[in-house]
Protein backbone atom coordinates (compact mmCIF):
# COMPACT_ATOMS: atom_id res chain seq x y z
CA UNK A 1 0.00 0.00 0.00
CA UNK A 2 1.01 3.71 -0.67
CA UNK A 3 -0.02 6.56 1.34
CA UNK A 4 -1.49 9.53 -0.16
CA UNK A 5 1.29 12.07 0.67
CA UNK A 6 3.71 10.01 -0.73
CA UNK A 7 1.97 9.36 -3.84
CA UNK A 8 1.44 13.04 -4.11
CA UNK A 9 5.08 14.07 -3.46
CA UNK A 10 6.27 11.21 -6.07
CA UNK A 11 3.86 12.83 -8.53
CA UNK A 12 4.95 16.29 -7.63
CA UNK A 13 8.28 15.44 -8.74
CA UNK A 14 6.82 14.70 -12.46
CA UNK A 15 6.33 19.10 -12.41
CA UNK A 16 8.58 20.38 -15.18
CA UNK A 17 8.89 17.21 -17.17
CA UNK A 18 7.96 17.39 -20.44
CA UNK A 19 4.53 16.76 -22.08
CA UNK A 20 4.10 14.23 -24.47
CA UNK A 21 1.42 12.89 -25.69
CA UNK A 22 1.07 8.99 -24.68
CA UNK A 23 4.55 9.45 -22.90
CA UNK A 24 5.84 7.23 -20.34
CA UNK A 25 9.22 8.13 -19.08
CA UNK A 26 9.49 10.23 -15.98
CA UNK A 27 12.08 13.47 -17.00
CA UNK A 28 11.32 12.49 -20.71
CA UNK A 29 7.93 12.68 -21.47
CA UNK A 30 4.10 12.66 -19.83
CA UNK A 31 1.04 12.62 -20.50
CA UNK A 32 -1.93 12.92 -18.03
CA UNK A 33 -2.13 8.93 -18.34
CA UNK A 34 1.46 8.57 -17.80
CA UNK A 35 1.82 10.75 -14.45
CA UNK A 36 -0.82 8.44 -12.79
CA UNK A 37 0.82 5.12 -14.19
CA UNK A 38 4.76 5.97 -13.92
CA UNK A 39 3.38 7.37 -10.49
CA UNK A 40 2.46 3.78 -9.29
CA UNK A 41 5.08 1.53 -11.76
CA UNK A 42 7.42 3.82 -9.53
CA UNK A 43 6.02 2.21 -6.35
CA UNK A 44 5.85 -1.30 -7.60
CA UNK A 45 2.33 -1.59 -8.51
CA UNK A 46 1.90 -2.91 -12.09
CA UNK A 47 -1.04 -1.44 -13.56
CA UNK A 48 -2.37 -1.81 -17.10
CA UNK A 49 -1.71 1.39 -19.20
CA UNK A 50 -4.65 3.70 -19.90
CA UNK A 51 -4.86 3.74 -23.93
CA UNK A 52 -6.29 6.11 -25.94
CA UNK A 53 -6.57 7.18 -29.69
CA UNK A 54 -5.51 10.29 -31.03
CA UNK A 55 -7.53 12.18 -28.50
CA UNK A 56 -8.17 10.73 -25.22
CA UNK A 57 -12.28 10.14 -24.85
CA UNK A 58 -14.30 9.77 -21.68
CA UNK A 59 -14.70 6.36 -22.47
CA UNK A 60 -11.14 5.43 -23.08
CA UNK A 61 -10.08 6.91 -19.91
CA UNK A 62 -13.19 5.79 -17.54
CA UNK A 63 -11.89 2.25 -18.91
CA UNK A 64 -8.69 2.32 -18.49
CA UNK A 65 -9.20 4.38 -14.57
CA UNK A 66 -11.35 1.86 -14.24
CA UNK A 67 -8.82 -0.77 -14.33
CA UNK A 68 -6.80 0.58 -11.46
CA UNK A 69 -9.56 2.43 -9.65
CA UNK A 70 -12.49 2.94 -7.81
CA UNK A 71 -15.06 6.12 -8.78
CA UNK A 72 -15.91 8.19 -5.81
CA UNK A 73 -17.86 11.00 -5.43
CA UNK A 74 -16.61 13.99 -5.92
CA UNK A 75 -17.09 15.18 -2.63
CA UNK A 76 -15.22 12.47 -0.86
CA UNK A 77 -11.93 13.29 -2.99
CA UNK A 78 -8.70 13.79 -1.31
CA UNK A 79 -5.10 14.11 -1.72
CA UNK A 80 -4.14 11.54 -4.12
CA UNK A 81 -7.27 10.81 -5.89
CA UNK A 82 -7.71 11.33 -9.35
CA UNK A 83 -9.37 13.93 -11.29
CA UNK A 84 -10.81 13.68 -14.83
CA UNK A 85 -12.25 16.53 -16.41
CA UNK A 86 -13.77 17.95 -19.58
CA UNK A 87 -11.58 20.08 -21.99
CA UNK A 88 -14.22 22.40 -23.01
CA UNK A 89 -15.17 22.59 -26.53
CA UNK A 90 -12.77 19.63 -27.29
CA UNK A 91 -14.85 16.24 -26.60
CA UNK A 92 -11.57 15.15 -25.09
CA UNK A 93 -11.00 14.64 -21.12
CA UNK A 94 -7.94 14.96 -19.25
CA UNK A 95 -7.06 13.95 -16.02
CA UNK A 96 -4.83 15.67 -12.78
CA UNK A 97 -4.12 14.03 -9.53
CA UNK A 98 -5.22 16.10 -6.36
CA UNK A 99 -1.87 17.04 -4.63
CA UNK A 100 -3.28 19.23 -1.88
CA UNK A 101 -4.37 22.70 -1.22
CA UNK A 102 -3.46 26.21 -2.11
CA UNK A 103 -3.65 28.98 0.31
CA UNK A 104 -7.43 29.57 -0.36
CA UNK A 105 -8.49 25.98 0.10
CA UNK A 106 -8.87 25.36 -3.47
CA UNK A 107 -7.35 21.27 -4.66
CA UNK A 108 -3.80 21.51 -5.99
CA UNK A 109 -3.58 19.97 -9.67
CA UNK A 110 -0.68 18.16 -10.43
CA UNK A 111 -0.77 17.64 -14.55
CA UNK A 112 0.10 18.39 -18.35
CA UNK A 113 -0.63 21.99 -19.39
CA UNK A 114 -1.56 21.28 -22.93
CA UNK A 115 1.53 21.11 -25.04
CA UNK A 116 3.99 22.38 -22.74
CA UNK A 117 5.36 20.68 -19.04
CA UNK A 118 3.37 18.98 -16.10
CA UNK A 119 2.41 21.96 -14.07
CA UNK A 120 0.69 22.62 -10.23
CA UNK A 121 -2.09 24.62 -10.16
CA UNK A 122 -5.18 25.10 -8.66
CA UNK A 123 -8.23 23.27 -9.37
CA UNK A 124 -9.87 26.33 -10.45
CA UNK A 125 -7.99 27.03 -13.54
CA UNK A 126 -10.96 26.50 -16.18
CA UNK A 127 -11.49 22.75 -16.21
CA UNK A 128 -14.99 21.12 -16.10
CA UNK A 129 -14.80 17.77 -13.05
CA UNK A 130 -16.01 14.57 -15.01
CA UNK A 131 -15.39 12.70 -12.40
CA UNK A 132 -13.45 11.33 -9.26
CA UNK A 133 -11.31 8.35 -8.96
CA UNK A 134 -9.52 6.53 -5.88
CA UNK A 135 -6.42 4.41 -6.97
CA UNK A 136 -6.42 1.29 -5.58
CA UNK A 137 -3.25 0.55 -3.36
CA UNK A 138 -3.66 4.50 -2.59
CA UNK A 139 -4.69 4.61 1.01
Amino acid sequence: MIHRLDFADRVRSFVGTPFVHRGRSPGVGLDCAGVVVCALHDYGIESPDIRYGTLPSPVDIEEGLGAIADRIAVEERRVGDVLTMHVKGRGEIHMGVIVGKDDTGQDLLVHPSRRARIIEQPLTCGLEVAGCWRLRGVV
